[in-house]
C-alpha cells in the first residue's frame, strides 16, 4: 500500500531581526556560547550567517523543518484494483511535521461576529496563539490561526463570515476526508480519529466500537499546527558546535591538518579524501545529535 502526500505550508514560521525564521538559536546565545562581549559587534554579520547555514545544514541532514507552522497535508492513498473486495488503507497517517501541540485539538463554541474576535467563549483552556481554526460552518478561511486569547473571546489572524450565535470551532487540527468529486466529510476528533501528538501520528478509529481501525483508501486533507514551538536544547547545542567551528577555522584551508614554521619555510599537510569517521555532511559528534530527529527517507 502506498501514500502519495502534498505538502503546502499556509502559515510559515516568523521571526525578530536579525534571526532567521529557521535559525536554530540566537546571536545572542552565539555570542554568550563564545565569550564575545554584548557590545562587541565586530563578528555580528559572520555569526549571523553562520547560524542559518549551520542551521540549513542540521534540517537538510535531518530532512525536516523543526519550526512550527501552519501545514496542510494532503494524502492520496492508493486504492486496490477491486476496493470492494478489499478495502486497503492505512494503518497511521503519518504527517509531515511533528510533533503536534501537546494541548491537541481544542473544540470550543462561540459568537463569530463576522469579525477577527469570537465573543462568548465558555472557556478558552488548551488554547494558544499559533494553532489554526476551523469553523464549522466554513465561515473561517483557510489558513486561519488564532492570535490571542481572553477569558471569554478569542482572537483571529482573519474575520470569520458568521454571526451566528454557538457556532462550533475546532482548534490545532482538521482531518477532512473526499468521498466523491462534490462530497467530504470532515472527521470528529476523540470520535472518528485520535493524534499521537509526538510521532505525528493519525489514528482512524471505528465510530462504534472506538477501536483503532484502517484509513479508507480515499483522499484524505489534514490542516495542522506541526513542529517545535520551542527549539530543543540538543538542537540548540548542535548549532553552537557548528557555529564553533565555522569561526575556529575563519579564512583557513579546511583540509590543512600540520604546519611547521609559522610563516616561515617549513612543511604542511594536508587531509585528502574523507574525513575519518566522517560518514554525513555533518561532523560524528554533531550527527550523533541530531540523529533521533531524523526523518527516514526511502530512495
Amino acid at each position: 500500500m502506498s501514500v502519495e502526500a502534498i505538502t503546502t505550508v499556509l502559515v510559515p514560521a516568523t521571526a525578530t531581526a536579525p534571526a532567521g525564521p529557521y535559525d536554530l538559536t540566537t546571536l545572542a546565545i552565539a555570542k554568550s556560547e563564545l565569550s564575545i562581549p554584548t557590545g562587541d559587534t565586530s563578528k555580528d554579520s559572520f555569526l549571523s550567517r553562520a547560524i542559518t547555514q549551520a542551521s540549513r545544514a542540521i534540517a537538510s541532514y535531518c530532512d525536516r523543518v523543526f519550526q512550527a507552522e501552519v501545514i496542510q497535508d494532503q494524502f492520496f492513498i492508493e486504492q486496490y484494483p477491486y476496493p470492494w473486495q478489499v478495502p486497503g488503507g492505512l494503518l497511521e497517517i503519518s504527517l509531515s511535521r511533528w510533533p503536534l501541540p501537546e494541548t491537541g485539538v481544542v473544540t470550543f463554541t462561540g459568537t463569530g461576529n463576522a469579525s477577527r474576535i469570537i465573543t462568548k467563549v465558555s472557556s478558552v483552556a488548551g488554547l494558544a496563539a499559533g494553532m489554526p481554526v476551523f469553523a464549522s460552518d466554513g465561515s473561517s478561511p483557510s489558513g486561519t490561526t488564532i492570535t490571542g486569547t481572553s477569558p471569554s473571546s478569542v482572537q483571529l489572524s482573519a474575520p470569520t463570515t458568521s454571526k451566528a450565535a454557538g457556532l462550533t470551532f475546532t482548534a490545532g487540527l482538521q482531518v477532512v476526508q473526499t468521498l466523491s468529486a462534490s462530497v467530504t466529510q470532515t472527521l470528529v476528533y476523540g470520535t472518528d480519529f485520535t493524534v499521537d501528538a509526538k510521532k505525528g501520528w493519525l489514528i482512524r478509529l471505528n465510530a462504534w466500537t472506538g477501536q483503532k481501525q484502517r484509513w479508507e483508501a480515499v483522499p484524505t486533507t489534514v490542516q495542522y499546527l506541526g513542529g517545535y514551538q520551542t527549539i530543543p536544547d540538543d538542537l540548540v547545542d548542535a548549532c553552537l558546535r557548528l557555529v564553533t567551528m565555522r569561526l575556529a577555522t575563519r579564512g583557513r584551508d579546511p583540509t590543512l591538518v600540520e604546519r611547521t614554521q609559522g610563516n616561515l619555510v617549513g612543511t604542511e599537510r594536508y587531509w585528502v579524501g574523507p574525513v575519518h569517521g566522517q560518514s554525513s555532511s555533518l561532523p560524528p559528534e554533531i550527527a550523533l545529535l541530531v540523529d533521533h530527529y531524523r526523518t527516514p527517507v526511502i530512495a
